[in-house]
């Protein structure tokens, strides 16, 4: 039963890190979202204290948290609601040339390495099968990937 939920958890994931390719060369800028948006917006913190009654320090607060990575994930949705904007999260791979989940599963499994080492081998003996995508998602199904 685990690995049909695992297979349908990986299946959903894995169009997700190609979709966000373009976006990941994009880094958050030394003084946060918050205040860059903000700021070309061209709203003073007392604009977006109002919004969220609270006080012009503590949106100064909030940005300085966002900017060191230390803002809760609540906070900052509420700031980019009151800046008219929303809060856009994802996991994704770390390694650009792990194209899937599926593949990210497989790889911190070892079953990856043991799939492509048998490949080189039949290979060398005009054996190789090939097709290491669909490999892997059956794998997945199966629930052989753990």
């Amino acid at each position: 039963m685990k690995s049909i939920y695992q297979s349908i958890r990986l299946k959903t994931l894995d169009s997700i890190p190609g979709k966000l390719a373009p976006l990941r060369d994009i880094s958050a800028p030394a003084q946060g979202w918050l205040r860059i948006v903000r700021e070309a917006l061209g709203l003073p913190l007392r604009a977006i204290a109002e919004k969220l009654h609270v006080s012009a320090q503590t949106i100064h607060a909030f940005e300085r948290r966002e900017a060191a990575g230390t803002l809760t994930l609540a906070n900052l949705r509420k700031v980019a609601d009151a800046l008219h904007c929303e809060v856009v999260y994802f996991i994704v791979p770390k390694d650009p040339k792990v194209e899937t989940f599926t593949a990210l599963a497989a790889t911190q499994s070892g079953f990856l390495e043991h799939l492509l080492a048998s490949e080189h081998s039949m290979q060398l003996e005009d054996q190789g099968v090939g097709n290491i995508n669909d490999r892997l998602e059956s794998a997945a199904r199966q629930g052989d990937l753990a």
